[in-house]
């Protein structure tokens, strides 16, 4: 029998594609379970929103032809995902309601952090140092 570490590309992205939930993330990349799910810029909860197969930026989640296994690893935020990565995204459940012009909300089904969080937004100006 395979270890989970051991499945390839196709079994990952089948079983994202049947099971269609947050956990899918924990099989696809067991690592998830004893990482944070988020990292600490300025005070700030920075995540990844990508599922597996929709990193594009962190070359440890993505490989281009997407041909290995480790593309359809659901993607864990470091401090080299670049802001323009549609996928990098701010927690917001603490800021001010109405302040973050770029809040959003995931559907529960559609959240991978299975309701850690709630609201999510963009203003990545929080993350520059404050003087």
């Amino acid at each position: 029998m395979k270890d989970e570490n051991e499945q390839s590309g196709a079994e990952l992205l089948q079983k994202m594609v049947l099971l269609g939930v947050p956990q899918v993330g924990f099989l696809t990349n067991p690592e998830t379970k004893n990482k944070p799910s988020f990292i600490l810029m300025n005070d700030e909860k920075v995540v990844c929103t990508a599922q597996g197969g929709e990193c594009r930026f962190n070359e440890k989640y993505y490989t281009p032809g997407m041909m290995d296994k480790k593309s359809w690893k659901t993607p864990v935020i470091n401090e080299t995902c670049p802001n323009n990565c549609s996928y990098k995204m701010l927690v917001c459940d603490n800021h001010p309601k109405g302040e973050c012009k770029s809040s959003v909300e995931y559907f529960p089904e559609w959240n991978k952090f299975r309701g850690q969080f709630e609201r999510y937004c963009r203003e990545f100006s929080r993350l520059e140092k404050k003087k």
